[in-house]
């Protein structure tokens, strides 16, 4: 990092410009500093003399702009001569600038002021305050008792895990270029009479702002993030001296350390616990009182109260200034102008931290509130957000009514900007349905086109009115052995025509359908009739061995399509007094109990679903059943057909040759992915997708062709869906908006809406929700609750989703698959999710090893690792990039079709890791092995350093090893972070 000033030159004197760059570095002894390493560390030098090194340089650019940039681009080495320049720079418009460049290592930004303005004087001959050597602060520092220190921070810091503000989205660069800047909604006298009134600083106010916003962006009590201190007020030996040689100008010598020159600033932790039962004045004061003990610790490096925290990981991400007086630069000679921050301003990212926030006065009564952030956490977007909500939360202390006795609950809301955005994104549209019962679209379309085609399987085809009349003649035996509203009756069947009219017959009855694969073993089937208090079956002979097994000691209607077509017509139709909120259907899923659960659907629910995009079924569709029976993918499938006016066609045995003949199929993406190319089938035009994370490459694949590719995502306790996005080729997979009648929110573990872009629980609301579990009243209290924003009822899905800015819903993953790493919480799906946006992945897994790193599983094993390791470092922050890349001919899945993480946890990566090739490198890994406390066999030629644990902090480990094992004094911190691949960084070494 460094420090850019530039002026514009009325007149250029080369030789007056050198000859006070020369009189200042003589001056001065600190702008005379250079390092050196040697195997006991890297120290300080300072030198007598270095007027041959103080040169003022000449160049040619395009534009300022455009040599700024390049010059911070260009850094600083270990083993340069000096670590601050002077350039004058001629640009194409004919202007001439003077431009310094600093290293921050050596000067803060007051110093960095300091340098200019001295500069200033000294060309204009006048007298320069003579400044206080930098030693006096190295001996304070040096005098202060270690022990005392390091326990400090220990008490301090005892019980913190930590705080890291978590990943939003990762881009190669921001999509704003405008200055991260909000002018604060309050006053600065406004605050400070809060802060007066709560006996604190209106610095220590604003900090707990932020550590308020943090709280809201990751939800946690126990905040801990940077603070930047001036350190300024250190007392320092030979204040009297110095008064006394120059009594006149005492009075800008009242601090010492305040007209240093020097790098003094430094950066510690600072806490906030918030406790729900405190006063937030309280807590305040406690903050002020804390922020003093910190002082005379302050100048402890954050490796070592990282290292005494006794925290895995990082301690934050996040950096928090306050700066009491803006330092602004002032021509101080008529000779120099100064440029306009404009002409000269810096990117709105940061290197070193996700974000940084930097508060600073405004020339009137205001405050601005300024960020750097990474593009590599965050969008510009939700950078600006989140300064918005700091902003908000600033203005909420300053309005409460009773400050003294407010609680901490009072910080809980979000911003009304983001409050209205997340309300307006969560509620789908409302709609009036247009029918009532499952059935009745059928109905409907079945009294207007009788001839329709309604079922097809194995060459037969029944109409609609064919499929009317059977199912009425069933519904009447249904209704005669006392099937009706309120009861169950199971259809336990494979694939065949009598299927649908089964389903129909129940719904015609009034009772609810359980559909059930007749392959499932008896003792299942057994359980879930038993469980849903089944009153009948429906089977047909084809499955009679199975019935046996049952010793079923309720009614089992065996029937045939064949026999209900001969039976007599039914003359008198029944009319069950079902309604809306009746059961249609119960599906039953696995339990964690080791027991199937069963879910109930109602018919409300069902008919939302079934409504939703009605269009892309128009009449005459061919829509293939293609899903387990007993899956609800089932329902969807045939109802969607046979409501208006779709043909359903049943799988047979010749799968590709059922989907070849549809106009509309919905499977998982994995069986997509084994379809193959879309090509094959030129008739499909609708393939709706769920259940899974679709890969890049299918969603590449097949929205790129002739067919609208549809992401559906809900679980069966929604009635299978709740959102569904129309996807496009190499675009963000997300499952867009809430369908209509339903609604969606990102909550937190207190169940309050959580910022967008921040991750939380995914809660369903609306018609969709499912009444609850059979039989099972603690699962249904627990995951079905009151929902506080639109009444009625909200389902706990137990997926990790956020709501991005453009209003669509993102699923990041299930919250048993997210782990800890290193002090960074991960969702392993978010990784897998990365890796199959590589266009040729098919299908990816990730798992934690050794808890030291991530493990990335790929198929098919064909993929270059080189080139999905870019793809997934384009989308994810380094952390959460996989150390060990193993490719396979596929991945191995369980009974269920899913991925088996127990089998891939069985195999052997250490093989699969990239040889180590030159001496340079195994040195470099066991450097690293021995800076991150891990087993240097985890470490391949390709992997990343901040894949396994590495985090800013063990970087400048590295550098200074590096430096005295390998000699590289001129490597720069900047050149490792932007290297972290092992064979990169090792080829810094070599050049």
């Amino acid at each position: 990092s460094v420090h850019q000033f530039a002026f514009r030159l009325k007149s250029l004197n080369i030789q007056r410009l050198s000859g006070t760059f020369q009189q200042l570095v003589a001056q001065n002894e600190l702008l005379r500093t250079t390092f050196v390493s040697t195997p006991a560390g890297v120290f300080q030098v300072i030198h007598q003399d270095m007027s041959k090194d103080a040169k003022v340089a000449q160049v040619t650019a395009k534009s300022l702009d455009e040599f700024t940039t390049h010059d911070r681009e260009r850094g600083f080495h270990m083993g340069d001569r000096m670590f601050l320049r002077m350039t004058v720079v001629a640009t194409a418009s004919s202007d001439r600038f003077l431009v310094l460049t600093m290293h921050h290592v050596l000067y803060d930004s007051h110093a960095a002021h300091f340098v200019m303005s001295d500069f200033q004087r000294l060309y204009q001959t006048l007298p320069v305050v003579p400044r206080p050597p930098f030693r006096h602060v190295m001996d304070f520092i040096l005098a202060q008792d270690p022990a005392v220190t390091k326990a400090f921070w220990q008490t301090y810091l005892g019980g913190s895990s930590g705080t890291l503000l978590g990943v939003e989205v990762a881009s190669t660069s921001f999509e704003n270029t405008e200055p991260l800047c909000v002018r604060a909604a309050t006053s600065r006298s406004k605050l400070a009479e809060i802060a007066a009134a709560a006996n604190v600083t209106l610095a220590t106010l604003v900090q707990f702002g932020w550590a308020a916003t943090l709280r809201r962006y990751t939800r946690q009590t126990d905040i801990v993030f940077g603070q930047v201190l001036a350190n300024r007020n250190i007392p320092v030996q030979g204040v009297e001296r110095y008064r006394k040689l120059h009594s006149t100008i005492s009075s800008l010598l009242r601090i010492f350390s305040t007209r240093m020159m020097g790098a003094v600033m430094s950066s510690v932790p600072s806490r906030v616990q918030f406790d729900a039962n405190t006063k937030l004045a309280t807590l305040l004061g406690a903050l002020e009182g804390s922020n003093r003990d910190v002082i005379p610790h302050g100048h402890a490096s954050l490796v070592d109260i990282k290292q005494w925290s006794g925290v895995e990981g990082e301690l934050f991400n996040t950096l928090f200034a306050f700066v009491e007086s803006q330092a602004t630069l002032e021509s101080q000679c008529d000779e120099f102008e100064a440029v306009d921050s404009s002409e000269t301003r810096h990117t709105n990212t940061s290197d070193y931290y996700p974000y940084e926030v930097i508060v600073v006065p405004a020339t009137d009564d205001g405050l601005e509130l300024h960020a750097l952030a990474s593009p590599n956490h965050m969008s510009w977007t939700h950078a600006h957000s989140i300064l918005v909500e700091f902003d908000d939360l600033l203005a909420t202390l300053a309005n409460l009514p009773d400050f003294a006795e407010a609680s901490v609950d009072v910080l809980d809301g979000l911003s009304g900007s983001q409050t209205h955005f997340i309300n307006e994104c969560a509620l789908g549209p409302q709609v009036e349905l247009p029918f009532a019962l499952l059935h009745h679209g059928f109905e409907a379309h079945t009294s207007k086109y009788p001839m329709d085609p309604a079922v097809e399987f194995n060459g037969l085809v029944l109409t609609y009115g064919e499929v009317n009349d059977q199912s009425n003649k069933l519904a009447r035996q249904l209704a005669e052995l006392g099937a009706g509203v309120g009861s169950r009756v199971a259809v336990i069947m494979e694939r065949c025509l009598e299927f649908p009219i089964a389903m129909l017959a129940v719904l015609k009855a009034g009772a609810a359908m359980i559909p059930l694969d007749a392959t499932f073993p008896a003792h299942r089937l057994s359980y879930i009739l038993d469980d849903a208090d089944a009153v009948a079956v429906i089977t047909t002979e084809a499955n009679d061995y199975r019935i046996d097994e049952m010793e079923l000691s309720i009614p089992v209607v065996f029937t045939s399509s064949n026999n209900l077509a001969k039976a007599p017509p039914v003359t008198q139709h029944l009319t069950a007094l079902t309604s809306p909120k009746d059961e249609a259907y119960v599906v039953y899923t696995s339990g964690s109990t080791g027991h199937p659960k069963g879910v109930p659907v109602v018919h409300d629910a069902a008919v939302n679903v079934i409504v939703n995009r009605s269009s892309d079924i128009p009449r005459g569709s061919r829509v293939v059943q293609f899903m387990a029976i007993g899956f609800d993918g089932c329902q969807w499938e045939t109802w969607k057909a046979l409501s208006f006016g779709g043909t359903l066609v049943l799988r047979q045995s010749d799968v590709l040759a059922t989907v070849a003949s549809a106009n509309v199929l919905s499977c998982t993406p994995t069986a997509l992915a084994l379809l193959g190319d879309p090509a094959q089938f030129p008739r499909l035009k609708v393939v709706a997708v769920g259940g899974e994370a679709m890969p890049m490459a299918i969603n590449n694949l097949w929205s790129s062709s002739h067919v609208t590719l549809l992401n559906c995502y809900g679980p069966t306790e929604c009635a299978i869906e709740s959102h569904v996005k129309e996807l496009h080729p190499n675009a963000a997979v997300t499952i867009g908006a809430p369908i209509q009648n339903t609604a969606c929110y990102i909550l937190d573990k207190w169940q309050k809406p959580v910022p967008v872009g921040v991750e939380g629980e995914m809660y369903l609301g609306g018609v969709c929700v499912s009444p609850g579990y059979i039989n099972r009243p603690l699962e249904t209290e627990s995951h079905f609750v009151a929902d506080p924003f639109a009444g009625g009822s909200m389902y706990r899905t137990g997926d990790i989703g956020r709501l991005q800015w453009n209003g669509e819903f993102e699923v990041i993953g299930r919250q048993d698959t997210q782990v800890k790493l290193k002090g960074y919480r991960i969702e392993l799906d978010e990784v897998a999710d990365a890796m199959q946006q590589h266009p040729l992945v098919t299908s990816a897994a990730v798992l934690v090893k050794n808890n030291t790193h991530l493990v990335g599983y790929y198929a098919p094993s064909t993929v270059s690792v080189d080139d999905l390791r870019a793809v997934v470092e384009d989308l994810l922050p380094p952390f959460m990039v996989p150390a060990v890349w193993m490719g396979m001919t596929e991945l191995p899945q369980n009974a269920n079709g899913k991925i088996d993480k127990k089998a891939l946890a069985r195999v052997d990566v250490s093989v699969h890791l990239e040889r180590l090739e030159s001496e340079t490198e195994k040195t470099l890994a066991e450097i690293w092995a021995t800076v991150l406390n891990i087993d240097a066999t985890t470490i391949g030629r390709n992997t990343s350093f901040f894949a396994v644990g590495g985090d800013s902090i063990s970087t400048l480990k590295v550098l200074n090893c590096m430096q005295r094992q390998l000699g590289m004094t001129k490597l720069t911190l900047s050149a490792i972070l932007k290297h972290p691949k092992l064979s990169d960084m090792a080829a810094l070494v070599v050049c």
